[in-house]
């Protein structure tokens, strides 16, 4: 049973060597609205520096919404110099699809979680999330054996990458003696019988996989000397980072379509404890310090402490901390597993509030309200995680 909850999204590398304005956004000329359109629902007022940019034509700013398509796109309006010193003004509320239940109790209104990003004019209205991922690579060892190379990777959790982009699963021998196919070994020293199968699979978000294979001659033959079939989906392998230049690694979007009770889970989480208004808001997002950590660290396993015993005392059982909060039904004196999402479901609205009784931080990001983001110049990073910092 999981005593933790967390928003949706993925978190795992972090690319926050900033950049200058480099060459793709060049022209950096004032650019601005002329028709009057109202008071915006949200006016931001910074930079923004890319720690990646593969962009081919000049970007501009935008709004990045997740959703279970994907990370959805929202234009906006755009006044002064951008990279550099601009105004970003929003007039729309995010698409509906973006809209989700953010948890909590049932006063808890949907949300919209979104991310500061800067596109191309021409743009995708959506770019597709990756949900797996991996290669595998054939070898055939010095003694003859042959073997396969294996990174499984994990989902990105984020806009499609590049092939050039992995995941952390690291190289993971799939043979009875893995020193003959380890990575940097010199006993991998050429290719098996029809030559060396290199190849990578993709999937997406909405059901689309595309697969690539490479048949060489050599371990080190150049792609010339390959030959490629293809298989899937063509299109989950457009290079999207042409149009898209990341999502802010410092800050994120809130969007509420009703207000937040004060003191309930979300407002909490959001570092809101007093509630907040329907509509947009901003939030800084930095990683916790060490410090930090220990504390949350510390406050979690009283919580966890705090929770079992009103589960106990509720429902007159006798259960450990471990046989509730861990995944251990059917278990010597745990629930059972026919009683498991039941239980479950108990515990862990007892755990959110103890959570909320002992101020717990519950979220590994250190995430702090802009109160007024139009008066507040900030400085936007541009990364290729999408979900900086762990939101969760």
């Amino acid at each position: 049973m999981n005593s933790t909850s967390s928003l949706k999204g993925s978190l795992r590398r972090t690319f926050l060597q900033a950049l200058p304005c480099v060459a793709a956004l060049a022209a950096c000329d004032p650019q601005a609205t002329s028709s009057y359109r109202g008071e915006p629902l949200l006016s931001v007022v910074g930079s923004v520096s890319v720690a990646q940019n593969q962009t081919k034509s000049p970007l501009r700013p935008a709004l990045a919404f997740l959703s279970p398509k994907g990370m959805l796109i929202t234009d906006v309006d755009v006044h002064g110099q951008f990279p550099a010193e601009f105004t970003l003004d929003v007039y729309d509320p995010p698409p509906p699809e973006a809209l989700f239940l953010g948890g909590g109790d049932a006063s808890t209104p949907k949300i919209a979680l979104g991310y500061i990003t800067a596109v191309t004019q021409d743009h995708p209205a959506t770019f597709p999330l990756i949900t797996s991922s991996g290669s595998s690579s054939e070898l055939s060892s010095s003694s003859g054996a042959t073997c396969t190379l294996t990174d499984a990777g994990e989902p990105d959790a984020g806009v499609a990458l590049d092939a050039s982009v992995g995941g952390d699963g690291g190289i993971s021998p799939t043979t009875d003696n893995p020193i003959l196919c380890s990575s940097g070994s010199s006993s991998v020293a050429s290719c098996p019988a029809g030559g060396c199968r290199n190849s990578r699979t993709e999937c997406l978000s909405d059901g689309r996989c595309y697969s690539e294979t490479a048949l060489c001659p050599r371990p080190d033959s150049p792609p010339a000397q390959c030959t490629v079939t293809h298989t899937g989906d063509p299109s989950v392998d457009v290079d999207l980072w042409s149009h898209f230049a990341g999502v802010s690694q410092n800050y994120v979007v809130l969007y509420l379509a009703g207000p937040l009770a004060a003191h309930s889970l979300l407002a909490h989480r959001m570092g809101a404890d007093a509630g907040l208004s329907p509509g947009y808001h901003l939030f800084s997002t930095r990683p916790r310090t060490a410090a930090e950590t220990m504390a949350s660290v510390e406050c979690y396993t009283r919580a966890v402490a705090l929770a079992t015993k009103r589960y106990n005392q509720t429902h007159g059982t006798a259960y450990t901390e471990s046989q509730l909060s861990g995944n251990v039904c059917g278990a010597a004196g745990a629930p059972s597993c026919a009683s498991e999402a039941q239980v479950s479901a108990a515990y862990q609205g007892l755990f959110d509030q103890a959570n909320l009784d002992l101020s717990c931080p519950v979220t590994t990001a250190k995430i702090m309200p802009i109160d007024h983001p139009a008066n507040a110049h900030i400085s936007v990073l541009l990364g290729r995680d999408v979900q900086p910092n762990n939101l969760g």
